[in-house]
């Protein structure tokens, strides 16, 4: 299983973010639990906000609340803040993020690794799909 010390070796290297995207979905709620039931890393939780007009948002006016209640159980449970993003034309602020933000694709990771171990294998398109969220 020298795979998952590889992959646990990124994971806690110096200067590394480990960073969860959510979409307030069951899926994406389950992943937080079960990073910290793994006691896995997680520095930062960041939403992509979608709105329909530079100052009206997408979302519903319910989901506007359950997000609101969802962020302050986030915090209570995980100590971490969640980042609100939305596009934009350009930013310094987004430039400097994108700048200093090191995050590690653990899909990328995961493929990288099966595809080195299984490289003289034959194997189906459809198996190289990684679920991760």
């Amino acid at each position: 299983m020298a795979w998952v010390n590889e992959i646990y070796d990124t994971l806690y290297a110096p200067n590394t973010v480990c960073a969860a995207m959510i979409s307030y979905g069951a899926d994406s709620l389950a992943m937080l639990r079960a990073i910290k039931h793994l006691g896995l890393p997680l520095h930062r939780i960041i939403h992509t906000e979608v709105w329909a007009t530079q100052d009206i948002s997408a979302d519903l006016p319910p989901m506007v609340e359950f997000k609101k209640k969802a962020d302050e159980i986030i915090l209570r449970e995980y100590g971490i803040e969640v980042e609100h993003v939305c596009a934009v034309k350009r930013s310094p602020e987004i430039d400097a993020l994108n700048r200093d933000l090191q995050t590690v694709n653990v899909e990328r990771e995961l493929r990288r690794i099966f595809l080195q171990k299984n490289a003289r294998r034959e194997i189906p398109r459809k198996h190289l799909r990684i679920p991760m969220h």
